[in-house]
Protein backbone atom coordinates (compact mmCIF):
# COMPACT_ATOMS: atom_id res chain seq x y z
CA UNK A 1 0.00 0.00 0.00
CA UNK A 2 1.46 3.41 -0.80
CA UNK A 3 1.61 6.15 1.92
CA UNK A 4 -0.02 8.63 0.12
CA UNK A 5 -2.94 6.63 -0.21
CA UNK A 6 -3.06 6.57 3.36
CA UNK A 7 -4.62 9.96 4.14
CA UNK A 8 -7.61 9.25 2.10
CA UNK A 9 -8.21 6.23 4.25
CA UNK A 10 -8.34 8.16 7.27
CA UNK A 11 -11.31 9.90 6.00
CA UNK A 12 -13.00 6.43 4.57
CA UNK A 13 -12.67 5.08 7.87
CA UNK A 14 -14.24 7.58 9.54
CA UNK A 15 -17.07 7.46 6.91
CA UNK A 16 -17.81 4.03 7.46
CA UNK A 17 -18.35 5.44 10.68
CA UNK A 18 -20.88 8.18 10.42
CA UNK A 19 -23.57 8.12 7.68
CA UNK A 20 -23.86 11.53 8.31
CA UNK A 21 -22.88 13.45 5.08
CA UNK A 22 -22.60 16.60 7.13
CA UNK A 23 -20.01 14.76 9.44
CA UNK A 24 -18.10 13.03 6.47
CA UNK A 25 -17.67 16.79 4.86
CA UNK A 26 -16.20 17.82 8.05
CA UNK A 27 -14.15 14.59 8.24
CA UNK A 28 -12.72 15.66 4.88
CA UNK A 29 -12.23 19.10 5.67
CA UNK A 30 -10.29 18.29 9.21
CA UNK A 31 -7.67 15.89 7.47
CA UNK A 32 -7.11 18.71 4.55
CA UNK A 33 -6.94 20.83 7.12
CA UNK A 34 -4.32 18.56 9.68
CA UNK A 35 -1.92 17.61 6.66
CA UNK A 36 -1.78 20.86 4.98
CA UNK A 37 -0.90 22.83 8.16
CA UNK A 38 1.35 20.07 9.04
CA UNK A 39 -0.04 18.13 11.60
CA UNK A 40 -0.34 14.76 9.58
CA UNK A 41 2.57 13.85 7.32
CA UNK A 42 4.56 11.04 5.98
CA UNK A 43 6.47 11.09 9.02
CA UNK A 44 3.32 10.42 10.72
CA UNK A 45 2.72 7.37 9.14
CA UNK A 46 6.35 5.43 9.23
CA UNK A 47 5.11 2.88 10.95
CA UNK A 48 2.31 2.11 8.75
CA UNK A 49 4.09 1.96 5.58
CA UNK A 50 3.26 -1.69 4.28
CA UNK A 51 0.41 -3.45 4.25
CA UNK A 52 1.05 -6.09 7.33
CA UNK A 53 1.69 -3.20 9.94
CA UNK A 54 -1.33 -1.34 8.17
CA UNK A 55 -4.59 -1.84 10.08
CA UNK A 56 -7.76 0.66 10.43
CA UNK A 57 -6.95 1.08 14.68
CA UNK A 58 -3.39 2.95 13.82
CA UNK A 59 -4.85 4.93 11.25
CA UNK A 60 -7.42 6.18 13.81
CA UNK A 61 -4.37 6.59 16.77
CA UNK A 62 -2.90 8.62 14.53
CA UNK A 63 -5.61 10.52 12.69
CA UNK A 64 -6.97 11.48 16.81
CA UNK A 65 -3.06 12.20 17.93
CA UNK A 66 -3.03 14.96 14.99
CA UNK A 67 -6.32 16.32 16.55
CA UNK A 68 -5.19 16.68 19.75
CA UNK A 69 -1.79 18.11 18.93
CA UNK A 70 -3.89 20.59 17.01
CA UNK A 71 -6.25 21.27 19.81
CA UNK A 72 -3.29 21.33 22.53
CA UNK A 73 -1.73 24.16 20.13
CA UNK A 74 -4.45 26.28 20.68
CA UNK A 75 -5.54 25.59 23.81
CA UNK A 76 -8.43 24.23 23.49
CA UNK A 77 -10.45 22.81 26.69
CA UNK A 78 -11.08 19.25 25.21
CA UNK A 79 -7.33 17.91 23.89
CA UNK A 80 -8.55 14.27 23.72
CA UNK A 81 -8.62 14.20 19.85
CA UNK A 82 -11.93 13.99 19.34
CA UNK A 83 -13.50 15.74 16.28
CA UNK A 84 -15.78 18.00 17.94
CA UNK A 85 -17.90 21.42 17.04
CA UNK A 86 -15.37 23.82 18.57
CA UNK A 87 -12.60 22.32 16.95
CA UNK A 88 -13.94 22.63 13.49
CA UNK A 89 -15.13 26.26 13.73
CA UNK A 90 -11.43 27.40 15.29
CA UNK A 91 -10.19 25.12 11.76
CA UNK A 92 -12.52 26.92 9.86
CA UNK A 93 -11.11 30.82 11.05
CA UNK A 94 -9.01 32.80 8.59
CA UNK A 95 -5.19 32.62 9.03
CA UNK A 96 -1.72 32.37 7.61
CA UNK A 97 -1.13 29.96 5.51
CA UNK A 98 2.32 29.15 6.82
CA UNK A 99 2.40 25.59 8.68
CA UNK A 100 2.30 25.64 12.29
CA UNK A 101 5.01 24.02 14.78
CA UNK A 102 2.96 22.48 17.23
CA UNK A 103 5.93 21.99 19.79
CA UNK A 104 3.79 23.51 23.10
CA UNK A 105 7.05 26.00 23.75
CA UNK A 106 6.60 29.36 24.82
CA UNK A 107 7.34 30.83 21.94
CA UNK A 108 9.00 29.63 18.45
CA UNK A 109 12.08 30.43 16.04
CA UNK A 110 13.23 29.09 12.94
CA UNK A 111 16.69 27.89 12.69
CA UNK A 112 17.90 31.02 10.53
CA UNK A 113 18.17 34.28 10.53
CA UNK A 114 19.11 37.93 8.77
CA UNK A 115 22.89 38.46 8.97
CA UNK A 116 22.62 41.96 9.05
CA UNK A 117 20.46 44.55 10.80
CA UNK A 118 19.52 46.84 8.26
CA UNK A 119 16.79 45.01 6.28
CA UNK A 120 15.03 46.60 2.63
CA UNK A 121 11.54 46.29 1.57
CA UNK A 122 9.11 47.10 -1.12
CA UNK A 123 5.31 46.60 -2.12
CA UNK A 124 5.20 45.76 -5.52
CA UNK A 125 2.92 47.08 -7.76
CA UNK A 126 1.41 49.56 -4.99
CA UNK A 127 0.90 53.02 -5.37
CA UNK A 128 -1.40 54.28 -3.17
CA UNK A 129 -0.04 55.74 0.05
CA UNK A 130 -2.33 54.29 2.47
CA UNK A 131 -1.07 50.55 1.54
CA UNK A 132 2.62 51.96 1.92
CA UNK A 133 1.86 53.71 5.08
CA UNK A 134 0.37 50.28 6.62
CA UNK A 135 3.37 48.45 5.10
CA UNK A 136 5.46 50.85 7.06
CA UNK A 137 3.74 50.99 10.20
CA UNK A 138 4.11 47.47 10.52
CA UNK A 139 7.99 47.23 10.19
CA UNK A 140 7.80 50.20 12.47
CA UNK A 141 6.71 48.29 15.05
CA UNK A 142 9.34 44.94 14.86
CA UNK A 143 11.94 47.97 14.43
CA UNK A 144 11.07 49.49 17.79
CA UNK A 145 11.65 46.16 19.82
CA UNK A 146 14.79 44.98 18.53
CA UNK A 147 18.01 46.09 16.61
CA UNK A 148 16.60 45.78 13.60
CA UNK A 149 16.24 48.70 11.17
CA UNK A 150 13.81 48.87 8.11
CA UNK A 151 14.21 51.07 5.05
CA UNK A 152 11.96 50.57 1.85
CA UNK A 153 13.83 50.38 -1.40
CA UNK A 154 12.29 50.93 -4.74
CA UNK A 155 15.38 50.70 -7.15
CA UNK A 156 17.12 47.92 -6.28
CA UNK A 157 16.11 44.54 -5.11
CA UNK A 158 15.10 44.70 -1.70
CA UNK A 159 15.12 42.08 1.41
CA UNK A 160 11.74 41.55 1.83
CA UNK A 161 8.57 41.69 -1.36
CA UNK A 162 5.40 41.86 -0.63
CA UNK A 163 2.77 41.37 -3.31
CA UNK A 164 -0.95 40.70 -4.29
CA UNK A 165 -2.17 37.33 -5.48
CA UNK A 166 -4.81 35.98 -6.57
CA UNK A 167 -7.36 33.76 -5.23
CA UNK A 168 -8.19 30.28 -6.27
CA UNK A 169 -5.23 30.36 -8.66
CA UNK A 170 -1.50 29.52 -8.59
CA UNK A 171 0.79 32.51 -7.95
CA UNK A 172 4.34 33.67 -8.56
CA UNK A 173 7.26 34.36 -6.73
CA UNK A 174 8.72 38.18 -7.51
CA UNK A 175 12.29 38.70 -6.32
CA UNK A 176 13.80 37.31 -8.96
CA UNK A 177 12.38 39.57 -11.83
CA UNK A 178 14.74 37.53 -14.50
CA UNK A 179 12.64 34.22 -14.23
CA UNK A 180 9.29 33.04 -14.09
CA UNK A 181 8.84 31.08 -10.82
CA UNK A 182 5.32 29.71 -9.22
CA UNK A 183 4.63 30.39 -5.32
CA UNK A 184 4.78 26.55 -4.01
CA UNK A 185 1.61 27.62 -1.61
CA UNK A 186 -1.51 28.92 -2.88
CA UNK A 187 -4.81 30.68 -2.29
CA UNK A 188 -7.92 29.45 -1.12
CA UNK A 189 -10.42 32.62 -2.21
CA UNK A 190 -12.26 34.58 0.50
CA UNK A 191 -11.61 33.63 3.99
CA UNK A 192 -9.48 30.65 4.74
CA UNK A 193 -5.57 31.68 3.68
CA UNK A 194 -5.11 35.39 4.22
CA UNK A 195 -1.36 35.59 3.09
CA UNK A 196 1.84 33.33 3.51
CA UNK A 197 5.66 34.71 3.87
CA UNK A 198 8.76 32.79 3.34
CA UNK A 199 11.02 32.23 6.33
CA UNK A 200 14.94 33.04 6.29
CA UNK A 201 17.36 30.27 4.76
CA UNK A 202 20.96 30.55 5.24
CA UNK A 203 22.75 33.65 4.02
CA UNK A 204 18.64 34.79 2.98
CA UNK A 205 19.44 37.00 -0.26
CA UNK A 206 15.28 37.84 -0.94
CA UNK A 207 12.08 36.87 0.73
CA UNK A 208 8.39 37.35 -0.09
CA UNK A 209 5.32 37.79 1.55
CA UNK A 210 2.03 36.97 -0.26
CA UNK A 211 -1.15 38.72 0.29
CA UNK A 212 -4.68 37.37 -1.17
CA UNK A 213 -5.90 39.77 -3.56
CA UNK A 214 -9.56 38.12 -3.34
CA UNK A 215 -10.03 39.25 0.30
CA UNK A 216 -10.95 42.62 1.68
CA UNK A 217 -8.72 44.79 3.22
CA UNK A 218 -8.91 47.46 5.69
CA UNK A 219 -6.36 49.64 5.83
CA UNK A 220 -7.58 52.33 7.88
CA UNK A 221 -6.54 52.36 11.58
CA UNK A 222 -9.75 51.85 12.84
CA UNK A 223 -11.12 48.46 12.08
CA UNK A 224 -14.42 48.56 14.20
CA UNK A 225 -17.47 48.27 12.12
CA UNK A 226 -15.78 47.36 9.00
CA UNK A 227 -16.25 44.45 6.92
CA UNK A 228 -12.70 42.77 5.91
CA UNK A 229 -8.93 41.83 6.83
CA UNK A 230 -6.79 44.16 8.87
CA UNK A 231 -4.10 44.56 6.44
CA UNK A 232 -1.61 45.63 9.13
CA UNK A 233 -2.55 43.29 11.35
CA UNK A 234 -1.22 40.77 9.08
CA UNK A 235 1.70 42.11 7.60
CA UNK A 236 2.92 42.42 11.34
CA UNK A 237 2.22 38.48 11.34
CA UNK A 238 3.61 37.83 7.84
CA UNK A 239 7.03 40.59 8.48
CA UNK A 240 7.60 38.50 11.61
CA UNK A 241 7.57 35.09 9.75
CA UNK A 242 10.18 37.09 7.19
CA UNK A 243 12.30 37.62 10.38
CA UNK A 244 12.09 33.98 11.43
CA UNK A 245 9.59 33.62 13.25
CA UNK A 246 7.24 30.46 13.30
CA UNK A 247 3.84 30.64 14.81
CA UNK A 248 3.20 31.03 18.50
CA UNK A 249 0.48 28.86 20.33
CA UNK A 250 -0.18 31.67 22.58
CA UNK A 251 -3.74 32.76 21.45
CA UNK A 252 -2.81 36.53 22.38
CA UNK A 253 0.14 37.00 19.97
CA UNK A 254 0.51 38.65 16.65
CA UNK A 255 2.34 35.10 16.02
CA UNK A 256 -0.44 33.11 16.32
CA UNK A 257 -1.16 31.63 13.13
CA UNK A 258 -5.41 32.23 13.58
CA UNK A 259 -6.28 36.13 12.40
CA UNK A 260 -7.55 38.03 15.47
CA UNK A 261 -7.62 41.35 15.20
CA UNK A 262 -8.57 41.88 18.93
CA UNK A 263 -4.73 41.67 19.58
CA UNK A 264 -2.95 44.64 17.37
CA UNK A 265 0.12 45.12 19.19
CA UNK A 266 3.02 42.96 19.52
CA UNK A 267 2.77 40.69 22.91
CA UNK A 268 5.74 40.07 25.26
CA UNK A 269 5.97 36.19 23.49
CA UNK A 270 6.34 38.40 19.91
CA UNK A 271 8.74 40.47 21.47
CA UNK A 272 10.51 37.59 23.56
CA UNK A 273 11.11 36.00 20.07
CA UNK A 274 12.34 38.77 18.12
CA UNK A 275 14.78 40.01 20.92
CA UNK A 276 16.21 35.86 21.02
CA UNK A 277 17.02 36.10 17.44
CA UNK A 278 18.35 39.96 17.24
CA UNK A 279 18.61 41.13 20.61
CA UNK A 280 17.51 44.11 22.22
CA UNK A 281 17.03 47.88 20.92
CA UNK A 282 20.03 50.10 21.44
CA UNK A 283 18.96 52.17 24.38
CA UNK A 284 20.64 55.48 23.93
CA UNK A 285 22.30 56.72 27.28
CA UNK A 286 21.17 59.88 28.69
CA UNK A 287 23.19 62.67 28.80
CA UNK A 288 24.24 63.53 32.41
CA UNK A 289 24.20 67.18 33.17
CA UNK A 290 27.06 68.86 34.37
CA UNK A 291 28.58 68.49 37.86
CA UNK A 292 28.25 71.01 40.11
CA UNK A 293 31.96 72.97 40.87
CA UNK A 294 32.86 71.60 44.02
CA UNK A 295 34.64 73.34 46.54
CA UNK A 296 38.14 72.50 45.64
CA UNK A 297 37.22 74.45 41.95
CA UNK A 298 38.76 77.44 41.21
CA UNK A 299 38.17 80.18 38.92
CA UNK A 300 40.97 80.99 36.42
CA UNK A 301 39.87 84.82 34.93
CA UNK A 302 41.26 86.32 31.99
CA UNK A 303 40.24 89.95 30.43
CA UNK A 304 38.12 88.54 28.15
CA UNK A 305 36.79 85.24 29.68
CA UNK A 306 35.53 82.80 32.81
CA UNK A 307 36.74 79.23 32.85
CA UNK A 308 35.85 76.82 35.63
CA UNK A 309 38.23 74.29 36.31
CA UNK A 310 37.09 71.47 38.44
CA UNK A 311 39.53 69.42 40.08
CA UNK A 312 37.25 66.40 41.54
CA UNK A 313 38.96 62.55 40.41
CA UNK A 314 37.27 61.00 37.73
CA UNK A 315 35.71 57.14 38.63
CA UNK A 316 37.45 54.75 36.76
CA UNK A 317 35.46 51.76 36.63
CA UNK A 318 36.13 48.60 37.65
CA UNK A 319 38.05 45.86 36.02
CA UNK A 320 36.58 42.65 36.15
CA UNK A 321 39.08 40.25 37.05
CA UNK A 322 40.18 42.15 40.25
CA UNK A 323 36.83 41.89 41.93
CA UNK A 324 36.74 38.71 44.53
CA UNK A 325 32.74 38.87 45.38
CA UNK A 326 29.93 40.18 42.89
CA UNK A 327 26.52 41.75 44.20
CA UNK A 328 24.12 39.74 41.98
CA UNK A 329 23.79 38.08 38.43
CA UNK A 330 21.04 37.77 36.11
CA UNK A 331 20.86 36.42 32.46
CA UNK A 332 18.15 37.37 30.11
CA UNK A 333 18.45 36.79 26.24
CA UNK A 334 21.63 35.02 25.66
CA UNK A 335 23.11 38.27 27.67
CA UNK A 336 24.80 37.89 31.35
CA UNK A 337 24.37 41.04 33.56
CA UNK A 338 27.10 41.00 36.21
CA UNK A 339 26.39 43.91 39.48
CA UNK A 340 28.98 45.21 41.45
CA UNK A 341 28.79 48.51 43.52
CA UNK A 342 27.06 51.10 41.29
CA UNK A 343 27.78 49.06 37.82
CA UNK A 344 26.87 46.41 35.71
CA UNK A 345 28.22 43.94 33.26
CA UNK A 346 26.30 43.21 29.88
CA UNK A 347 27.88 40.10 28.58
CA UNK A 348 27.26 38.50 25.48
CA UNK A 349 26.90 34.43 25.94
CA UNK A 350 27.22 33.93 22.14
CA UNK A 351 30.28 36.07 21.86
CA UNK A 352 32.01 35.88 25.68
CA UNK A 353 33.95 38.87 25.27
CA UNK A 354 33.81 41.16 28.73
CA UNK A 355 34.24 44.88 28.08
CA UNK A 356 34.04 47.83 29.92
CA UNK A 357 30.64 48.27 32.56
CA UNK A 358 28.38 50.69 32.17
CA UNK A 359 26.83 52.82 35.16
CA UNK A 360 23.19 50.69 36.35
CA UNK A 361 21.58 54.53 37.11
CA UNK A 362 22.26 55.39 33.04
CA UNK A 363 19.65 52.92 32.65
CA UNK A 364 17.82 52.70 36.07
CA UNK A 365 16.71 56.12 36.30
CA UNK A 366 14.69 55.39 38.84
CA UNK A 367 16.97 54.68 41.41
CA UNK A 368 17.21 56.99 44.62
CA UNK A 369 21.11 59.35 44.01
CA UNK A 370 21.76 57.23 47.16
CA UNK A 371 21.95 53.92 45.61
CA UNK A 372 24.87 51.70 46.17
CA UNK A 373 24.16 48.57 44.52
CA UNK A 374 21.79 45.72 43.80
CA UNK A 375 21.28 42.83 46.63
CA UNK A 376 18.77 41.10 44.95
CA UNK A 377 17.79 40.66 41.25
CA UNK A 378 15.63 38.04 39.24
CA UNK A 379 13.19 37.93 36.58
CA UNK A 380 9.64 37.08 37.26
CA UNK A 381 7.60 34.73 35.21
CA UNK A 382 5.37 37.61 34.33
CA UNK A 383 8.48 39.03 32.29
CA UNK A 384 9.20 42.24 34.63
CA UNK A 385 12.22 42.28 36.38
CA UNK A 386 12.24 42.54 40.14
CA UNK A 387 15.21 44.75 41.99
CA UNK A 388 15.91 44.98 45.62
CA UNK A 389 18.37 47.09 46.67
CA UNK A 390 18.81 48.80 50.58
CA UNK A 391 15.62 47.07 51.94
CA UNK A 392 13.28 49.00 48.89
CA UNK A 393 11.91 46.61 46.42
CA UNK A 394 11.39 47.49 42.38
CA UNK A 395 9.45 46.44 39.76
CA UNK A 396 10.09 47.66 36.62
CA UNK A 397 9.22 46.37 32.60
CA UNK A 398 11.72 44.63 30.65
CA UNK A 399 13.42 46.23 27.61
CA UNK A 400 11.97 49.85 28.42
CA UNK A 401 13.03 49.76 32.06
CA UNK A 402 10.08 51.23 32.40
CA UNK A 403 8.95 50.98 36.68
CA UNK A 404 5.51 49.40 37.59
CA UNK A 405 5.00 51.48 40.65
CA UNK A 406 6.18 55.24 39.66
CA UNK A 407 10.18 54.35 40.63
CA UNK A 408 9.50 55.02 43.98
CA UNK A 409 9.81 51.45 44.90
CA UNK A 410 8.35 49.47 47.72
CA UNK A 411 9.87 49.03 51.57
CA UNK A 412 10.42 45.10 52.28
CA UNK A 413 8.97 45.95 56.04
CA UNK A 414 5.69 46.91 54.07
CA UNK A 415 5.56 43.72 52.94
CA UNK A 416 5.73 41.75 56.47
CA UNK A 417 10.00 41.49 56.30
CA UNK A 418 11.29 43.13 59.31
CA UNK A 419 13.82 46.02 59.39
CA UNK A 420 16.29 44.08 60.69
CA UNK A 421 16.58 41.15 58.81
CA UNK A 422 18.10 40.67 55.28
CA UNK A 423 17.42 38.70 52.32
CA UNK A 424 19.45 35.57 51.77
CA UNK A 425 17.63 33.78 49.46
CA UNK A 426 14.59 33.56 47.41
CA UNK A 427 12.15 31.37 45.74
CA UNK A 428 10.32 31.36 42.16
CA UNK A 429 7.21 29.81 41.86
CA UNK A 430 5.20 29.72 39.59
CA UNK A 431 2.44 32.92 38.21
CA UNK A 432 0.23 31.73 40.23
CA UNK A 433 1.78 31.70 43.44
CA UNK A 434 4.10 34.53 44.99
CA UNK A 435 7.85 34.26 45.15
CA UNK A 436 8.82 32.96 48.74
CA UNK A 437 12.23 34.92 50.65
CA UNK A 438 14.63 32.69 53.28
CA UNK A 439 16.11 35.86 55.84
Amino acid sequence: MKIGNIYSLFIIIYFLQCACSDSNDKLQFATEYLERYGYINHNNTSNVQDEETYNASSLQTLFREAISNFQQFYHLPENNGDLNNETISLMERSRCGVKDDYLLVPFSVGSNKWNKTKITWNFLRVTQDPYINVAERAFTTWEKVTKLKFEREIIFKPDIVISFADGFRQHYDRCDRSKVSLCSSDFDGRGGVLAHATMPRQNPECLEIHLDRSEDWIYSRDIQNQSGYSLYWVLLHEIGHTLGLRHSSNNNAIMNAVYNPTYHDLSPDDILAIQYLYGVPDVPKPTPPPPPPSTSSRILQTTTTEKIINSTPQVNPPQICDIKKFNAFLILNSNLYVFYKTWVWIIDLKVKVVGKPEIITDYLTFLPKSFKQVDHIYRRPSGDILLISDNRLYLFDFPSFIPKNGGMGRALDNLGIPKNKHISQYLIRTQATPTIYIL
